[in-house]
């Protein structure tokens, strides 16, 4: 019987190790003769039958899975089913193995089990980013609660431990976070505040992806936002240095003012062309990037027109354009380029025969259009009186 009870017990061992599922010699079992014995017993009345055992995946080789002989109400003795090698829930969650019963009678009989292992999870795993770097693109006009990019994180691990929380991490206290926000359970990444390219036109985010484990373990990836710049700024003119009053007789080409034009915008939202508006004896060039020069265009004249209100517009490329201008006032000054005049170049008077001495017969004028000290003196006002002898004429301003 002990002989018989010893090749039952190897026949045991053999097929154990014949496990299912990739499961070969994971596990072993310890038995005694006298115990084969009395599992052979056992599943000759019973028949087939199952045990079901539980052992963590951090469990060492050597550690005890489970009695079979208390699976089987064997009390009086013990078979205990022993961790032979180290196992990975992530690679195999369930171990099956089939244990046989065969005597050496002829015919043989037999008699089997089923002995289910399940491998019991443990947080040994780090969540895993699909990628390290995130890049996502985003208008700066957009409204709160626009969705930017959605970032997914796995981790192998089963119930709690596999569970993600997403959340930013801002080690240097970087205020652009601020103007996003993530969903801590699916990872989305949503504008929270408002966006300036003008200010910032790219933000990197830190995620960070940890697990609900009671040890938890934590990943981090990158986001790289880049702000799309939308046509949002008007185009600004300001008059850096202008000379006024200018002198009528000043020449063509001579320099007025200087102006610059700044638009904050990027691209053909920053390019601008500057333009004067309506008919006036002046002109606007570009001289450097945003500079540009006020120019006399042609010949000025006083006494034409004494005074300029030049209007500059500043228009975009931007879809739609935006525009601004401003009004410059400039005055013109005089010069001493025109002659007294005379109402009438010859003048023929009249006097009667009879006419009483010291009467006045006539008076003549003159006019400069000039201004200022270029007209006093230039005046005149001619009276005509009759003396005994000849006719006698005073002038008068």
């Amino acid at each position: 019987m002990c002989m018989l009870c010893r090749g039952l017990c190897l026949e045991y061992a053999i097929v154990l190790g014949r496990g299912i599922n990739g499961s070969q010699n994971i596990l072993i079992l310890a038995l005694r003769t006298w115990i084969c014995y009395l599992i052979l017993l056992h599943l000759w009345r019973s028949g087939d039958g199952q045990a079901v055992f539980s052992v963590s995946e951090e469990a060492n080789p050597g550690t005890p899975v489970g009695n079979l002989a208390k699976e089987l109400n064997l009390n009086s003795v013990s078979a205990e089913l022993v961790l032979q090698k180290a196992l990975d829930r992530e690679k195999q969650s369930v171990i099956q193995l089939t244990l046989t019963a065969v005597d050496g009678g002829k015919p043989p009989r037999s008699g089997s089990m089923t002995i289910v292992i399940n491998v019991l999870d443990v947080n040994d795993n780090i969540p895993v980013f699909s990628k390290s770097l995130y890049k996502a693109r985003i208008n700066e006009n957009a409204f709160p609660g626009t969705s930017v990019i959605t970032v997914h994180a796995s981790d192998l691990d089963e119930g709690v431990n596999g569970e993600i929380v997403y959340a930013f991490v801002n080690h240097d206290n970087d205020k652009n976070i601020n103007a996003f926000l993530i969903n801590p359970e699916n990872g989305e990444i949503v504008v929270n505040g408002n966006l300036d390219y003008e200010k910032k036109n790219a933000v990197e985010l830190r995620v960070q992806a940890k697990d609900k484990g009671h040890s938890p373990r934590a990943a981090l990836c990158k986001v790289l936002v880049e702000i799309i710049d939308i046509n949002d700024n008007i185009p600004e003119i300001s008059v850096t240095s202008l000379i006024n009053p200018i002198k009528e007789d000043t020449p063509v080409d001579t320099m007025v003012g200087m102006i610059t034009v700044i638009d904050n915008d990027a691209g053909k939202n920053g390019q601008v062309s500057t333009n004067i508006i309506g008919s006036v004896p002046f002109k606007i060039q570009k001289s450097y990037k945003n500079y540009y020069t006020l120019l006399v265009n042609v010949p000025l004249d006083r006494e034409s027109a004494s005074q300029y209100n030049i209007t500059i517009i500043a228009t975009d490329e931007g879809i739609p354009p935006l525009s601004s201008r401003t009004i410059i006032t400039v005055h013109v000054s005089d010069v001493n380029d025109n002659p007294p005049r005379f109402q009438e170049p010859v003048i023929n008077v009249y006097v009667k025969e009879n006419s009483q001495i010291g009467a006045a017969i006539h008076t003549v004028s003159a006019f400069d259009p000039d201004v200022g000290d270029n007209q006093i003196g230039s005046i005149f006002y001619f009276d005509f009186a009759i003396t005994p002898v000849d006719v006698l004429y005073t002038a008068r301003k």
